[in-house]
């Protein structure tokens, strides 16, 4: 299964506005705060549905964007590539430098390069494997 939820009601932390929200990718789910300052529930949504029609129809990769701060915030994305009729999903934390190019969706592939499977200690790094068909269902 793969799916992004938010909750509709914004919450407060640390004087910030949140979404609450979900990521599912197969037996894994994960909540995280989607931050409500730059960014609305809508937009979070279609970022969603338009980096999963990317992966559906002619990119090999892509990201999910889960939350959106500032620069000098948390700001998370989850890294997806193709390979076949697999998709590979990884989380990974915001570069300062690239945060011009996420907020153009149209232009995430461009930050998320290449699938590494290990970091520069040679540690696996995170990662999960949802289907084409079940990322296919959650961009209909």
């Amino acid at each position: 299964m793969f799916d992004l939820r938010l909750t509709p009601t914004i919450e407060m932390c640390d004087d910030a506005t949140f979404y609450r929200g979900t990521i599912v990718l197969g037996d894994f789910s994960e909540d995280f705060l989607a931050a409500a300052s730059l960014w609305s529930s809508v937009a979070y949504q279609r970022q969603w549905q338009a980096a999963a029609h990317a992966l559906v129809t002619d990119s090999d990769r892509t990201a999910f964007v889960t939350s959106f701060v500032h620069p000098d915030g948390l700001n998370t994305i989850w890294p997806a590539w193709k390979i076949g009729h697999l998709i590979y999903v990884q989380s990974r934390l915001l570069d300062r430098s690239q945060l011009a190019t996420i907020l153009d969706v149209d232009r995430i592939a461009e930050f998320v390069g290449d699938r590494e499977t290990a970091d520069e200690d040679g540690q696996a790094l995170s990662e999960w494997v949802v289907t084409l068909d079940e990322v296919a269902a959650f961009a209909v």
